[in-house]
């Protein structure tokens, strides 16, 4: 009798450890391909050298005596993560701001909006200290959600927070997927396990434009949770049905369901999608840094002004403390500095 316990016992952890694992990403995926509802004749055709340079901002939820959540280490760590997970595909992030949100009710949220329904690209019923103009990040602490949740596909809002995988998600690859959401990238195994809607993707690839994930460069992947977290090896189990043909799925895409260590790269196609949504949809074209900033006129007080490839001014600095990054600055005949204002040149070069 003790052996029946034992063994029930056993396969409720099990159990249980496959539920939780399974929860690390909750974004509704159901939707439309954002990219085959743009007419042909509108859809603004992007190249592999088309680099952006797009603004988030941290909001660290904590209790409303300012006690528990992320720490401003983990938030920096998360978005250094978030960089390096991008950078080098041509997508680079500029950190606007990290603030704290003091609230009890919201530290203990459990209910957030499924979808964006009013097209806005946040959540319709969770917008505390949004920013139109960056991808709002609300940063949970380690003990709840356990979970991360875009507003939509794609969006400019995103909530995170607790564990996979015995994983801290908030530090971990799990951001970055699902930042991936936000600039449009759906899981891997779309239209194949877990109700995620749509249709499967072929094993052969041929129908990769219009099923799966849209992108013809990821295998079509049934392998949900069912990778080592140590060796990231698939065991070959599956969620849906290859009719004898032989699924080759990538075990390290970070938009699959993975071990978070397992969680590396995206794609050339992914990358391809990822620049074709933030050149065309209306709620990232409000977070993206502009290539070319034009300046004139007399400033005062604290100004930060950001270009990803050229400033070009004749500003009069009058007072105040003001700041240019960019990767090239031109200093036009009448550009001024007052005695006892101060001005710097930031040279940011790492998305060109």
């Amino acid at each position: 009798m003790k052996k029946v316990k034992f063994l029930m016992v056993f396969l409720l952890l099990i159990f249980v450890k496959s539920i939780f694992a399974q929860n690390f990403c909750s974004t509704i995926s159901n939707v439309p391909d954002f990219l085959q509802t743009i007419p042909q004749d509108k859809l603004v055709v992007t190249r592999a050298n088309n680099n952006y340079v797009i603004r988030v901002f941290l909001h660290i939820i904590r209790m409303s005596n300012g006690t528990g959540g992320q720490t401003l280490l983990e938030a920096n760590t998360a978005f250094n993560i978030l960089q390096s997970d991008y950078q080098p595909y041509g997508i680079c992030f500029e950190l606007l701001g990290i603030d704290e949100i003091h609230d009890d009710n919201t530290y203990n949220r459990t209910n957030f909006s499924l979808v964006d329904t009013n097209g806005d690209g946040k959540f319709d019923n969770f917008s505390p200290n949004s920013n139109s103009n960056a991808i709002d990040i609300y940063l949970f602490a380690n003990d709840k959600l356990n979970f991360g949740l875009s507003a939509g596909i794609p969006a400019s809002a995103l909530v995170i927070g607790g564990k996979a995988y015995n994983t801290n998600l908030v530090t971990s690859h799990v951001l970055s997927h699902e930042v991936g959401h936000c600039l449009g990238l759906y899981h891997t195994f779309h239209g194949l396990c877990n109700n995620e809607g749509g249709c499967a993707e072929l094993v052969n690839g041929s129908n990769c434009t219009t099923c799966g994930d849209f992108v013809c460069d990821t295998p079509p992947d049934p392998q949900t949770h069912q990778v080592n977290q140590n060796t990231c090896q698939w065991n070959g189990s599956t969620c849906g049905i290859s009719n004898g043909n032989t699924y080759n799925p990538n075990t390290n895409l970070i938009m699959a369901y993975i071990a978070p260590n397992c969680m590396l790269l995206h794609t050339n196609g992914q990358v391809a999608r990822m620049k074709a949504i933030i050149a065309n949809s209306s709620i990232l074209q409000n977070v993206i840094i502009p290539n070319n900033l034009v300046l004139s006129g007399t400033i005062n007080g604290i100004n930060y002004y950001r270009a990803k490839d050229n400033i070009s001014s004749t500003q009069i600095i009058n007072s105040g403390t003001t700041t240019y990054k960019v990767s090239k600055v031109v200093l036009s005949p009448g550009f001024k500095v007052e005695l006892g204002a101060k001005f710097e040149i930031v040279i940011d070069d790492s998305c060109q």
